[in-house]
């Protein structure tokens, strides 16, 4: 079993006017964005030998995944 999670934060000051105008000083916005991500995963993998020496592989697994991204 695999368990993850992304408890993270970023803040950027950004231009608002396209990226092709140059950046005269002018007004900036601050972005504040916020991501909160959860999961677990389980796997199984099993490995067998059909048809003479034919080497085979059989993997099923379920993942659970919750991800709040907030965007300010």
């Amino acid at each position: 079993m695999k368990n993850f999670a992304v408890l993270s934060s970023r803040y950027s000051i950004e231009q608002t006017d396209p990226v092709n105008i140059p950046d005269d000083g002018g007004f900036q916005d601050l972005r504040q964005d916020e991501y909160r991500n959860y999961g677990s995963e389980i796997r199984f993998l099993k490995n067998y030998k059909m048809f003479r020496d034919t080497r085979n592989t059989f993997l099923i697994g379920v993942r659970v995944y919750d991800g709040k991204n907030n965007k300010k």
